[in-house]
């Protein structure tokens, strides 16, 4: 049951971290022109519930699988995710590019941010989900686990 648990959150993460990607080069693709604000803003409001959702879910089973360390790393980042839906910026309404011009550093640091965070994320959670399926692997050709305190 552990090793479908770190599964869903390997693939849960990787998602978060591809949709963070993504709005990372949609923010690209408008300065270079490709893309227009109002395209950006649909898409990032389109997308942006789905990725805090898939975050609340790890934070969760995070929560009731016990895992502090991972549960604490995720806190922040939960925190400010539900602060975006009460407050409702989640929507982004860019109509101009002169108004996507006045936010853009903060809004392009909040997103390598966060790319940096579901990286290492990422990193953590498969680290886990090897440690469990090899758990499982062993158990069932010797009949017992190893511990490592870390990954506990």
């Amino acid at each position: 049951m552990q090793t479908i648990l770190w599964l869903i959150n390997l693939v849960l993460t990787l998602g978060c971290s591809s949709s963070s990607l993504y709005f990372y080069l949609l923010h690209d693709d408008l300065d270079k022109g490709i893309v227009e604000p109002f395209d950006l803003s649909d898409q990032m409001s389109k997308w942006v519930p789905y990725e805090i959702y898939m975050h609340a879910f790890i934070t969760f089973v995070m929560l009731f699988n016990r895992n502090w360390f991972l549960f604490l790393y995720n806190l922040p980042l939960f925190l400010v995710h539900t602060r975006m839906l009460i407050n409702k910026e989640h929507l982004f309404h860019i109509i101009t590019v002169n108004e996507y011009k006045k936010d853009k550093p903060k809004n392009e640091r909040f997103l390598r941010i966060k790319l940096a965070f579901y990286v290492v994320l990422f990193v953590f959670i498969l680290l886990r989900f090897m440690y469990a399926f090899s758990n499982l692997v062993i158990y069932n050709i010797f009949g017992k686990t190893y511990t490592m305190y870390f990954f506990s």
